[in-house]
């Protein structure tokens, strides 16, 4: 409906600090869309607007219709709670980090936005409003001070990063700059968020 081709480059920015631009670009690699044809707008709307540039209201002019054909979705992106409660909390695989990407305030349990509070046992917490170049800003930081933040918290690409959140609009982001960005190799969202694991009452919770 958008015009949109499996040739299209696309630049993709909102005015939500990129959460849910990250989250667009991450669905897109999932469907198999070309990684170097995926792009992200670096502040956003904000950036864009600070700077003096054009906006204009409306609907924007789109081009011809055209026929999108997703590939196969790439299972290898994804992970699900059992693999989690296996190689984490078990403690079965020691070359896997759970990453985190809530607020420190939901992590601790003090912010409850489910039927539970608090974080899976063997998660690493990185706020991802770190991220960016200061607070209320929404610029990134550059990718030498990038990886420094997440090499600080044992989060190096020599393992494989498990991301999760509440209902994974910033972990698809964090996705986005640990694997398109950085060259993580191996990074892998948790689809279920805390939203799945809180629900699950059987599985484990640290406050």
């Amino acid at each position: 409906r958008l015009g949109i081709t499996n040739d299209t480059t696309m630049v993709a920015y909102d005015d939500h600090a990129n959460v849910f631009a990250g989250r667009f670009l991450f669905l897109m690699q999932l469907y198999g869309h070309p990684m170097e044809r995926l792009k992200l707008l670096d502040g956003g709307k904000a950036e864009w607007a600070r700077l003096g540039l054009a906006l204009e209201r409306g609907p924007g002019q789109v081009p011809a219709r055209s026929r999108y054909r997703p590939g196969p979705r790439r299972e290898d992106f994804l992970v699900g709670w059992q693999e989690i409660y296996r190689e984490v909390v078990q403690g079965d695989d020691k070359g896997v980090i759970l990453l985190d990407t809530r607020t420190q305030g939901e992590f601790n349990g003090e912010v409850v936005r489910s039927i539970r509070g608090g974080h899976i046992p063997g998660a690493i917490h990185l706020d991802l409003a770190r991220a960016v170049t200061a607070p209320g800003g929404e610029r990134w930081l550059e990718a030498k001070a990038l990886r420094a933040l997440f090499t600080s918290r044992g989060i190096t690409p020599d393992r494989t990063i498990y991301i999760y959140c509440h209902s994974g609009d910033r972990s698809t982001h964090a996705f986005v700059v640990l694997r398109n960005l950085l060259g993580y190799p191996d990074v892998r969202i948790y689809d279920g968020t805390w939203l799945q694991w809180a629900v699950l009452q059987a599985l484990p919770i640290d406050e």
